[in-house]
């Protein structure tokens, strides 16, 4: 009895004890303790005040004290780790991150993810519904985009930001007209785009006249003008023409869609479906450039033949003006080569820049039940000016590159790309002693099998690092959980 009393009662003092600490005025407390505190309990209310009244980032791998940030005085705990989970209603063969940006201006990107209905749920009528996750300061919510969204599937998209207001491209893929045996409907929708309130609230803002085919979206712009180029593999027009025609569209500062005058030239060449285009100034003229990723076309009764000519990828510069084209050479699969996705950093040692390619192999085939590609490369083509001077192929344990996404950053001070999708830890390129360099990110989870391997960086600016969405096991195909990380690598800056 005594010593159960004694326990008790040493348990009641060391109570009191916590709560007086607790009550003290922590302005005497040196920015390191704090940050040691609230990086202890990140969810302590007291510690989290005071570290917000001072301003403080507070970083888990800091030596020091802690530094006052940059974004409007808000503080999020370098360790904290949060989910999201979403309905699609129709059932999801594959989940696509289409781009992320920060709509609610909390200081850490917001997420767009679609993706492809099952065949089950297509032919039923089902169309999939598209979220929003928006970061909240952290908390992140499922928000759904508007009604018009609904798909079959949709694989490209791309954020804008037009004097301060964020608008996202949302590229329909050209499903036909579908009614299910319930009374459901996919309707064959044009393009549009999403604008979003103060709240992150979305709402439709502009839609294109005629549905298409959406392969790729990529935004740009020149001097005041934002634009967004929508590849549907086949050749630019100043109007839709067929669901295959590419097409330049102007956004207003209300997000409407104006189709661009002017044609790029050299861009697409004949019988060669253009996969992926990234558009940016290359060789500092302020002209755009084109990254064209793209394949050889198959032809046959089983689309087991191959059309004549060449397989290569290509830049093409100045394309609005004077353009040139450089093909990238060599071309990974050789005459099989199918490039997905183009990209580029700068080297901060010369005036060299490298151009990424992602491929795969085409398997000469159209069959359902077969890989229409095979195999993934990942090479670097290094270029001064408009001249490719050298190749370098990167080793990765990636699968698949359809849906690849690389993203720009500044890390360690150099400029490098960010590269994640399935089955793979993420990785990043950058560049030491003059050649590229692959370096991973270790300590995610992720699953190992199943149909929603997603890993996506987004930026966190409060603590100016990447965090990663990573996709959880969804063996009912509909209720997904999108899980965001801690800070994995701390950034300067976007490019």
């Amino acid at each position: 009895m005594f010593k159960f009393c004694s326990r008790n009662i040493c348990l009641l003092i060391v109570t009191l004890m916590a709560t007086g600490v607790m009550a003290k005025d922590m302005s005497g407390w040196s920015d390191k303790t704090v940050c040691r505190l609230l990086i202890g309990e990140p969810d302590n209310a007291e510690f989290l005040t005071e570290a917000q009244k001072r301003e403080l980032k507070c970083d888990s791998n800091a030596k020091s004290g802690g530094t006052k940030q940059q974004v409007g005085g808000k503080l999020i705990p370098n360790k904290f780790s949060t989910s999201v989970s979403f309905d699609t209603i129709a059932e999801a063969d594959e989940l696509t991150f289409l781009g992320s940006a920060d709509v609610d201006n909390d200081g850490i990107d917001d997420i767009v993810i679609s993706g492809q209905a099952s065949s089950e749920g297509y032919d039923a009528g089902q169309g999939l519904q598209p979220y929003i996750l928006l970061s909240n300061q952290g908390n992140f919510i499922a928000k759904p985009l508007p009604i018009e969204t609904k798909t079959g599937g949709v694989w490209g998209g791309a954020f804008l930001d037009v004097k301060g207001k964020k608008f996202f491209y949302y590229g329909h893929n050209g499903e036909e007209t579908k009614s299910g045996p319930d009374g459901l409907e996919i309707s064959s929708m044009p393009s549009l785009t999403i604008g979003f309130l103060e709240n992150g609230d979305p709402f439709v803002a502009g839609v294109a006249k005629s549905p298409t085919m959406t392969s790729s979206v990529e935004a740009f712009k020149v001097g005041s003008n934002n634009y967004v180029v929508e590849n549907n593999y086949d050749n630019f027009a100043t109007r839709i023409i067929k669901k295959s025609t590419s097409i330049i569209y102007k956004v207003s500062e209300k997000g409407q869609l104006l189709a661009h005058k002017v044609r790029p030239r050299l861009v697409y060449e004949n019988s060669k479906p253009m996969n992926h285009i990234a558009v940016m100034d290359l060789n500092n003229n302020q002209s755009p450039d084109f990254i064209v990723s793209t394949e050889k076309e198959r032809r046959g009764k089983n689309f087991d033949r191959l059309v004549a000519g060449d397989p290569r990828s290509y830049v093409v510069f100045d394309a609005f003006e004077s353009p040139t084209k450089v093909y990238l050479d060599p071309p990974a699969f050789g005459d099989l080569h199918s490039g997905f996705n183009g990209n580029i950093f700068k080297s901060n040692a010369s005036s060299n820049y490298y151009v990424s390619l992602a491929s795969m192999k085409n398997n000469l085939t159209w069959d359902y039940d077969k890989k229409k590609f095979v195999g993934f490369d990942l090479t670097l083509y290094r270029f001064n000016e408009e001249q490719l001077i050298e190749a370098f192929p990167i080793k990765t344990n990636l699968q698949n590159a359809t849906m690849l996404k690389s993203y720009n950053h500044i890390i360690n001070n150099k400029e490098a790309l960010v590269f994640g999708r399935y089955r793979t830890a993420p990785f990043y390129v950058t560049e030491a002693n003059g050649e590229p360099i692959k370096k991973f990110i270790s300590g995610l989870p992720r699953p190992t099998n199943g149909r929603s391997n997603i890993l996506i960086p987004i930026t966190d600016r409060t603590n100016r690092c990447l965090r990663f969405v990573t996709m959880a096991e969804n063996p009912e195909r509909r209720v997904n959980t999108a899980h965001i990380s801690a800070c994995k690598i701390n950034i300067e800056a976007s490019p």
